[in-house]
């Protein structure tokens, strides 16, 4: 009887290694795999959303725009929700909805100022969606990469919540060289593709120094 009980455990003691390996295997690719990787077609299209056809805060230089922000953070998108009610937009007609989203925002640094926080090393940041889309298709093009914000505290929400301080000009992107945003006609903004984003970082930092 001893003899037959012995069997299954050799035979499961294999299996127990193989599974041990495939684990650790797992973990060992998921470190190596290092931080989500970007999609610039699907940060064009969600940043296009947010693109509003009308006349944005007027700043003269990247430096200008440091100094008018309560907070500069460099960071990455987390969780993205819907945030207060759908709007709909009468000029669009039924069909034409604007809405709100939250998207939590992992903190890697403070550049300048300071955010609003409910959780240490995250900011809520609440955009504005002019253009009408279902929001599983604003979802699935959320952001991977890292990008540098620039924020106000918004005074109109029930919560506390930081803004851009112009959807079409406060965010830097990161694909190894500095992106603008999308429509950006700036050139003081456009001139930030001659930087690596990490050079720009260093130089908004040692700008916030300055002022």
């Amino acid at each position: 009887m001893s003899q037959h009980a012995s069997i299954p455990t050799r035979r499961r003691l294999p299996l127990i290694a193989f599974g041990l390996l495939v684990g650790f295997a797992v973990v060992v690719g998921a470190s190596l795999a290092g931080p989500p990787r970007t999609d610039p077609e699907a940060s064009d299209a969600f940043w296009t959303h947010l693109f509003v056809n009308s006349v944005s805060p007027g700043y003269e230089s990247m430096e200008d725009m440091l100094r008018s922000s309560e907070a500069v953070v460099l960071g990455r998108m987390g969780e993205l929700k819907e945030s207060r009610s759908w709007v709909v937009v009468p000029e669009w007609g039924s069909d034409g909805i604007a809405f709100y989203a939250v998207s939590s925002i992992k903190v890697e640094q403070v550049i300048r100022g300071n955010y609003v926080s409910s959780t240490p090393g995250t900011l809520d940041l609440e955009l504005f969606v002019p253009v009408p889309v279902e929001f599983a298709e604003f979802k699935a093009a959320q952001p991977a990469e890292r990008s540098i914000l620039f924020l106000y505290r918004k005074q109109d929400s029930n919560t506390p919540v930081d803004g851009i301080v112009s959807p079409n000009r406060g965010y830097v992107r990161d694909f190894g060289a500095a992106e603008p945003p999308i429509g950006a006609d700036d050139e003081w903004l456009l001139r930030v593709r001659d930087l690596s984003f990490d050079g720009l970082v260093r130089q908004l930092k040692a700008a916030s120094a300055r002022s």
